[in-house]
């Protein structure tokens, strides 16, 4: 008998609380989220320890319980790994399914103290080939993140003998760079993707270097002058929704949404969308409805990137960036302070148009505050296909006859994804507990036993008398039920209640009370032996101490044209617990003949022993492309490394 297909997950992004809860609301099978620490997206709202716990309960206490994901996918500085420690320690705690990880120190943490916790392999590591999803599976990762720039055909053959789960990415903003291999924004401006701080550099405009400006390379940033140029390097959007059959029956088993900084409007319309293309239940007309509505939210123009050939050259948008729209007409008419347009789509009052001017590379935008027909009549909405004049806002730029216009936010739209949001006092992740009284005139004693994340935990609490005999004992079972079953806030829940001693009557009030100190004994219980494991973990980590030995530092010389710094101190993170620190000093070059005002720059090295674990001549020769924008640097003789071994790099 042929095992039943694996269903294929829709995985959402969930940057903010209520981004989850529109996912789960349009089905989506689990999202993937954040802490304040140690995320590939620290710009998002992310989510608070109570709010990781609440969807994480409510994504358990469904009818068909959901997944939450939590991304711990920065590398991490070897002062961190405490905290990281901790971060982890809060996943399992809250009940999280399994952290999405990029650092390997990361994984073996989390492997060897929360072995509780899946380990997913982040789109970070750049796997792209079978050999690498063997490697991450014998390192305990159950699932991996392929790398976005994989073909159609590249997927099945990775999927056909791959050991663990494979996850591609769906929907959502693009890298120029292979994701985890990009250092623009980190040489450039000191904030690292890699460390969840990217600039995105690439969304800038640019335009080709002159040879008196050779020190930029290729291309410098646009200054606004005449000279051709564009965004060379900014993506259009992933948009694979048609090639979702091919990727279900590749044997793919989630789909990602890219978007953790997007709206949960976004969130619930992309869900939508893609939910529908997912389970083949698009009405007649309708698909093309959801496409404009989610195109409306947030959209730049889409792209299927690699997926059916590598020769697509489809994928960049030189001309505007930022969030477009949605086509919605062309203007027929305009004047000092109106357009005319037949619109394509709905529109109402208070919707946003935009329209892309030449020379700019951001689309100028204005909210309709009128409308009206070509009869002079004014109306709150009008339907598709109507000819009709909004009004322009001062100060707006003359607009030619045939320019496109986008609809970038719907009021309809707004309402047609509404989702509910439930009170989290109703949410909290629960332990199983067993609870025996032992009853005598004199005194009530309860006993609590519970496991929770490995930690078997005991509590007792005892209730002083004297008690009266029960004049009902028959009901007093019920009694003590009903007490004891009102947990609240509490982290457990009653499996097993059981009693022995005398048939008593005890006042309710005084129940409750041995309930609430039984309870918050066991409680304490918890954190001590959560607290316990933390250290514990934390004990074992072998923490580099600050070196103590000095080393004579080598040097290689270059030459710059420019002037522009006095002192530069770069940190580069390329591997996890492994921190370089590059000194630049600018002095003087004292060489014979120099009188071209030109300097001389020092790279010097602090620790060589760190340094022998890279590749040195492609750490340099990225140094000297990115980091030294203003600096064109001429090598003129190898670099000499000294250390455990003795080695030259000659560059």
């Amino acid at each position: 008998m042929s095992k039943p297909a694996r269903q294929t997950e829709l995985l959402a992004p969930a940057g903010e609380r209520a981004a989850a809860y529109a996912a789960f609301a349009f089905g989506a099978d689990a999202v993937y989220t954040g802490l304040p620490r140690f995320s590939a997206r620290a710009e998002a709202v992310n989510l608070s320890p109570r709010e990781l716990e609440e969807i994480a309960a409510y994504a358990h206490s469904l009818p068909e319980p959901r997944r939450v994901y939590v991304t711990l996918n920065t590398l991490v500085r070897e002062a961190e790994l405490p905290d990281l420690v901790r971060s982890l320690a809060l996943c399992e705690e809250c009940g999280a399914d399994a952290v999405i990880v990029q650092d390997f120190g990361v994984a073996r943490l989390a492997r060897k103290h929360f072995p509780s916790l899946r380990l997913h392999a982040s789109t970070q590591m750049a796997i792209h080939n079978l050999e690498g999803v063997r490697a991450a599976a014998r390192l305990g990762f159950q699932r991996v993140t392929l790398a976005r720039e994989l073909t159609l055909d590249e997927i099945r053959a990775i999927a056909k003998q791959a050991p663990a789960e494979l996850e591609t990415f769906l929907h959502g903003a693009l890298c120029y760079s292979y994701s985890g291999l990009c250092l623009y924004s980190s040489l450039l401006r000191d904030r690292s993707g890699n460390r969840g701080a990217c600039a995105y550099p690439c969304r800038d405009a640019f335009q080709p270097a002159t040879t008196e400006d050779t020190h930029y390379g290729f291309y410098k940033k646009h200054n606004g002058s005449d000279t051709p140029g564009g965004l060379v390097f900014s993506m259009k959007d992933l948009a694979a929704g048609e090639s979702i059959p091919d990727l279900v029956q590749a044997g793919v088993a989630s789909l990602k949404i890219e978007g953790r900084k997007k709206s949960p409007l976004y969130v619930a319309a992309a869900v939508n969308y893609h939910r529908k293309l997912l389970d083949r239940t698009f009405k007649p007309g309708e698909q093309e409805q959801c496409a404009h509505d989610l195109r409306s939210i947030f959209s730049r123009p889409w792209t299927g990137l690699y997926l059916k050939s590598k020769a697509n050259r489809d994928v960049i948008d030189p001309d505007a960036t930022g969030h477009r729209g949605t086509p919605v007409g062309r203007v027929e008419s305009s004047g000092r302070g109106f357009i005319q347009f037949r619109n394509g789509l709905p529109l109402e009052i208070h919707d946003g148009l935009q329209i892309e001017l030449p020379g700019e590379t951001r689309p100028f935008g204005f909210a309709v505050e009128e409308i009206t027909l070509s009869n002079g009549r004014r109306v709150f909405e009008a339907p598709a296909n109507t000819l009709l004049q909004v009004p322009l806002p001062p100060g707006a730029p003359r607009i030619p006859n045939g320019t496109e216009l986008f609809l970038a936010s719907s009021q309809a739209v707004k309402r047609r994804y509404r989702f509910d949001i439930p009170n989290p006092r109703d949410l909290h992740r629960r332990f199983p507990m067993d609870i025996r009284l032992s009853l005598s005139e004199t005194r009530a004693e309860a006993s609590a036993t519970a496991e929770a994340d490995g930690h078997a935990l005991s509590a007792t609490a005892v209730l002083a008398g004297p008690f009266a005999g029960a004049k009902n004992p028959e009901a007093m079972p019920a009694a003590l039920q009903t007490a004891f079953s009102k947990l609240g806030d509490t982290p457990f829940e009653l499996r097993k209640l059981s009693h022995e001693g005398s048939a008593l009557f005890i006042p309710v009030s005084q129940l409750n009370a041995l309930r609430r100190d039984l309870t918050a004994a066991l409680e304490q219980a918890l954190r001590a032996a959560r607290e316990r494991h933390i250290e514990k973990a934390i004990a074992s980590l072998s923490l580099l101490q600050p070196s103590t030995f000095s080393l004579q530092p080598s040097a290689f010389l270059c030459m710059i044209s420019k002037l522009q710094l006095q002192r530069m101190r770069i940190e580069i993170n390329l591997i996890p617990e492994i921190r370089l620190v590059v000194f630049a000093d600018i002095v003087a070059d004292q060489r014979q003949g120099n009188n071209q005002g030109k300097k001389t720059l020092r790279i010097m090295i602090e620790d060589f022993q760190k340094l022998f674990l890279f590749i040195a001549g492609q750490l340099f020769l990225k140094i000297s492309h990115h980091v030294l924008q203003y600096i064109h640097v001429s090598f003129r003789r190898g670099f000499e490394f000294q250390g455990l071994h003795e080695q030259r790099f000659v560059l």
